[in-house]
């Protein structure tokens, strides 16, 4: 076990205060739902916009950048709420949020495409691959931040638990879980342990014994949350993903996936950080940086789960 220099003992000591900060505000309103959870969440999206139009611009940007890329954003990821007249009016007729859907306009990824690249013929500081940074994120910042919302919501249908309770937040947990512990395992275990590299170039201080022992300690705890809360009379989505008949292996599968994608959402941004040549997005949480730094490897998980989840409550049926 290697001894620990002061700098990581503050730092160290800075993250878990934070962490504690985060939890404090981030339970209760994935406990409650409804418009809580909706807002806290919508927060983060503008910040996490505001984060990767940041990484490549360095002051190059101009105004109508910013207008276009949030619109675009935005919309991919709350459409959903707007589209559908039942789920608009279940909301404000019933304070009951449900998202069942995870497709994002084509005509809005269209329209988002021509814009931005239009920008390059007109702007001689805004270049081709800003255009294409700025189109991949904006498409992937919607549907991770739609997947928070569908993972959290899913639960509330009538074939599930029908209202907004705690019940119904158990999923998020479960993916919140997953995620947490397998970057606090691979932190802990890779600096008390951690001598062999795993991505050098991309994550200097990623070690293969961090990242095994946070794949171990995610699925031990994954599995028995959802065990748990299985024996308290709470699935995690009952009739779909609980210990009854084969559902159970989309259990185990799930909790085997969520550290593996954790990890290489991790290695993506790492990588766009690098890139770019910074250090973190933002600063919004000392010791974990930006919006984008805490929830990168969340955003890729809760794709990948969603997705997942997506599929086996439609019965594998692209709908």
């Amino acid at each position: 076990m290697r001894e620990l220099s002061a700098n990581t003992k503050h730092t160290m000591c800075q993250r878990v205060l934070t962490g504690i900060l985060m939890f404090l505000i981030g339970v209760p309103c994935v406990i409650l739902g409804g418009w809580y959870y909706f807002v806290i969440v919508a927060l983060l999206a503008l910040v996490a916009i505001h984060e990767f139009i940041s990484a490549p611009n360095r002051g190059r940007f101009n105004i109508f950048v910013y207008v276009i890329v949030y619109v675009a954003t935005l919309s991919f990821i709350y459409w959903h709420f707007f589209k559908d007249q039942t789920v608009f009016n279940s909301i404000f007729d019933k304070n009951l949020f449900i998202v069942e859907d995870l497709r994002i306009s084509t005509t809005g990824i269209a329209v988002y495409f021509v814009l931005l690249f239009s920008t390059t013929l007109i702007s001689k500081r805004f270049t081709v691959a800003d255009a294409t940074f700025l189109f991949t994120m904006g498409i992937y910042v919607g549907l991770a931040f739609l997947c928070f919302y569908y993972l959290r919501y899913i639960p509330n249908l009538p074939a599930y638990y029908q209202e907004e309770r705690f019940s119904s937040s158990l999923l998020m947990f479960y993916v919140i879980i997953g995620t947490t512990i397998n970057d606090v395992g691979a932190y802990f275990v890779g600096v008390l342990f951690g001598k062999h590299k795993m991505a050098p170039r991309i994550s200097p201080k990623k070690t293969w014994e961090g990242v095994f022992g946070g794949i171990i300690f995610s699925i031990i705890f994954s599995v028995l949350f959802a065990y748990f809360c299985e024996l308290s009379g709470h699935p995690l989505l009952p009739g779909t993903i609980d210990f009854k008949s084969y559902h159970f292996v989309w259990i185990i599968v799930i909790s085997i996936i969520i550290p593996v994608a954790a990890d290489m959402g991790d290695l993506f941004f790492s990588a766009i950080k690098r890139s770019f040549a910074i250090k973190d997005f933002g600063r919004i949480f000392p010791g974990h940086g930006g919006v984008l730094d805490r929830l990168d490897s969340l955003s890729f998980v809760s794709i990948i789960v969603a997705i997942i989840v997506y599929f086996v409550t439609n019965g594998w049926v692209l709908i």
